[in-house]
């Protein structure tokens, strides 16, 4: 009896799991516009996660060479995806066209703040003016 009890209840939790991963995602653009001082850059990410999420952290890094920064994202929790123009102002040197590395995180944990995930995702993008 006590094994198809823990089997059940364990039934039960990886249901949930597989619920929240197919709506919880951030997919970072392939392409970002650098501001005419190349003081920053906007980058479109995609970002879902289910619906009643506290979102405790989500923002997107870029980097080239000695240009890097952060942008915050605010995303809406309602297992749709939705997209954002993130801007990342630089912390270093200039933004210029070409290649750099893009990486998105997001944070996010339940209505009593006991069980949180979190999710990645980074690339190269293309940087244009």
């Amino acid at each position: 009896m006590k094994t198809i009890s823990i089997l059940t209840i364990f039934g039960v939790f990886l249901a949930g799991v597989v619920f929240a991963v197919s709506t919880f995602s951030i997919k970072v653009g392939a392409k970002g516009t650098i501001s005419e001082t190349g003081t920053s850059v906007t980058v479109p990410v995609k970002v879902a996660c289910p619906t009643g999420s506290n979102v405790m952290e989500a923002h997107l890094s870029v980097s080239q060479d000695s240009a890097f920064g952060f942008g915050a994202i605010n995303p809406v929790c309602d297992n749709e995806s939705h997209e954002y123009l993130v801007t990342v102002n630089s912390q270093g040197g200039s933004f210029v066209k070409g290649k750099a590395q893009a990486s998105g995180y997001i944070l996010i944990c339940d209505s009593e703040f006991s069980n949180c995930n979190s999710v990645s995702s980074g690339r190269r993008i293309q940087l244009k003016q």
